[in-house]
């Protein structure tokens, strides 16, 4: 049986890895800035195939090194390089579990008069926020929970002496990133002092 040589195996190996890694982060990547959970799903065959095929030349790593005990160190470390893919793996998806859980929120400042005592509503208990100027924004993570899935989240805050509401999701089922302009939309309805 013709064998492959021990440093042209041991680079393929960890071409392998190093494009498996480059094209896992390339995936997540898309899926943060498109927020799309259909890329999130279309990944999962391309993460499996990936997977599998690294695993291939993993177990042929640790058979080489089994067969040429001159070898042994350099096939065990390209071995653990390449293995160090399935913890970076592992991570990713908990990325993408933890962003399609959350709600993400940019709130924006759009009148000409300081936002006071702004607090964003429906996640959880309330969340108050710094005081915002005008023209400036602040980003709130709302994770979903029990307390957020399928209901309202909105924001309250002051203007001048009114106190306005406005609805930031009014039916929280995935993790979305929304901009809310406050102040260039109508209220809700003028929430109570």
């Amino acid at each position: 049986m013709l064998l492959m040589p021990a440093a042209l195996l041991i680079r393929k190996c960890l071409r392998v890895g190093r494009n498996s890694l480059l094209l896992g982060t390339a995936m997540l990547v898309l899926f943060f800035f498109s927020n799309d959970l259909s890329v999130a799903f279309l990944s999962v065959p391309v993460v499996l195939v990936l997977g599998l095929y690294n695993l291939k030349r993993l177990l042929q790593l640790l058979w080489r090194a089994q067969l040429e005990p001159e070898n042994r160190r350099a096939f065990w470390r390209a071995g653990l390089i390449m293995s160090l893919n399935l913890p970076v793996a592992l991570l990713y998806a908990m990325l993408v579990h933890m962003l399609n859980n959350a709600l993400l929120v940019r709130v924006v400042n759009d009148t000409s008069q300081p936002l006071r005592d702004v607090v964003v509503q429906g996640c959880g208990p309330p969340r108050p926020l710094a005081d915002l100027p005008p023209g400036q924004a602040t980003i709130v993570w709302l994770p979903i929970g029990r307390d957020c899935f399928e209901r309202t989240v909105s924001v309250q805050y002051r203007v001048g002496s009114a106190t306005q509401q406005t609805m930031i999701d009014g039916y929280v089922v995935e993790g979305r990133r929304l901009n809310v302009k406050l102040g260039s939309h109508p209220p809700l309805a003028a929430a109570k002092p």
